[in-house]
């Protein structure tokens, strides 16, 4: 079943233009790919809408998402998420497209704009996901976290409580995505 959840109207015009709130974090050690797998998914069974994209429906834009959680046990979820496209860990050589120090530099984001999510105006009736985390390898012993959440359906304070999720000295949490529309 599909549920629609109404954005403020500043989330959907003045968020249009904003580019996604993303983070890129180092780390020594291993990835720990399959512990990310997993908790991303008991962090998308607990909050559906972040499997999520950006709807015209009834002249407005509406976060759509399934409210029956669906198979959020094995990370072959994330790989063919029907029609979401959703990104969520993609381990690769760095050195394929830059050096350690090159991701460093202050435009280090530009080679890996496809790992991404879009502004908002460009996931509107796109089926573009609002949420990705991708698994940089540097080295044997390097790696780092790409984390991008879509600004138009979370603010700084939730892209964090969300990030600190997944820690292993945090546990997952429902987090309430429903506009209260009578406060604006």
């Amino acid at each position: 079943m599909t549920e629609y959840l109404e954005l403020f109207e500043f989330e959907t015009v003045n968020m249009r233009d904003v580019h996604a709130v993303t983070t890129l974090t180092f780390y020594d050690g291993i990835a720990p790919v399959e512990y990310l797998q997993k908790r991303v998914c008991e962090i998308f069974a607990l909050n559906p809408w972040l499997d999520s994209c950006l709807k015209t429906k009834n002249g407005k834009v509406t976060l759509e998402y399934r409210s029956a959680v669906e198979s959020y046990e094995t990370a072959e979820r994330f790989k063919s998420s029907g029609g979401h496209k959703i990104t969520v860990l993609e381990p690769f050589e760095v050195s394929d497209l830059l050096s350690e120090n090159d991701l460093k530099d202050h435009n280090y984001f530009k080679p890996l704009e496809k790992y991404i999510v879009k502004k908002g105006r460009q996931c509107v009736d796109a089926d573009e996901p609002l949420f990705k985390l991708t698994v940089l390898t540097l080295s044997e012993s390097k790696f780092a976290l790409l984390y991008s959440l879509s600004h138009t359906i979370v603010d700084g304070y939730t892209y964090y409580v969300l990030y600190n999720m997944l820690s292993v000295s945090v546990s997952p949490t429902a987090l309430i995505a429903t506009r209260v529309m009578e406060y604006v």
